[in-house]
């Protein structure tokens, strides 16, 4: 890909690293990157973003939880000075900059980690390779569930918890905070790094009669549905 060609470009012969942290990567994804470059031992990227000390962030706010804002990006990386903290400011920082004050001002009555957390779903939840103004439609239906006192009925949310990456009858019937086929309300913590297409849908949704939608397995399209029937129906033909 041309991410690749620039990648090798600009660090051959150098002694940096590039990492390239793709849209939806969670932190321990991230962690397991760093992992197999050889620049941490395993977990050591996780713990900093609890232990380590973050405050000059306006964007945080109280919650220290970093999922959700670490940009997706390349990153140039020198090996002999590597540490985890540096790499994070940075990721910080660029959410920062991509982060607009106009995004911030049209946030309205929602709080930036609100629509980080809804952007952190649609990143997972829509087909961006072939569906992309899907995104501000499921944008529209989770916030529209949210505001109704719906469940969000998100498998991917339990996926981000989910070890071994299937749902079981035991996990989907769990009172984890982050089953939300039970719990009403947004999960604890974003569940992905989502890049600026999910976090744009998720700050500027589209209004739409629909309630319901899946994603069709064999196909990847987003299908929508107005009511619980036609949804019913949908999940019969398409997965």
């Amino acid at each position: 890909t041309i991410r690749e060609i620039v990648t090798v470009l600009t660090t051959q012969g150098t002694g940096e690293m590039a990492l390239t942290v793709k849209e939806g990567a969670t932190i321990e994804e991230i962690d397991a990157q760093l992992t197999d470059l050889g620049l941490i031992n395993k977990g050591d990227f996780k713990l900093c973003t609890f232990n380590c000390a973050f405050t000059s962030y306006d964007f945080l706010g109280n919650d220290h939880s970093l999922e959700g804002f670490l940009f997706p990006d390349t990153y140039f990386l020198d090996g002999a000075s590597f540490n985890s903290e540096t790499l994070i400011n940075q990721m910080l920082n660029n959410f920062g900059g991509k982060f607009t004050a106009q995004m911030k001002a049209d946030l309205k009555t929602r709080s930036i980690r609100d629509v980080i957390k809804v952007a952190s779903m649609i990143e997972k939840e829509v087909n961006y390779s072939t569906h992309p103004d899907d995104a501000s439609l499921v944008a529209g239906i989770i916030w529209k569930r949210l505001d109704n006192d719906w469940t969000l009925g998100i498998d991917a949310t339990l996926l981000y918890i989910d070890s071994d990456g299937k749902l079981s009858s035991e996990d989907l019937a769990s009172t984890s905070p982050y089953n939300t086929r039970v719990q009403n309300g947004l999960t604890p913590t974003a569940i992905s790094n989502p890049g600026i297409a999910s976090i744009t849908a998720a700050i500027y949704p589209k209004d739409s009669a629909y309630w319901f939608y899946l994603t069709a397995t064999d196909s990847g399209d987003t299908i929508f549905a107005t009511t619980n029937e036609e949804h019913e129906v949908n999940k019969g033909k398409y997965l």
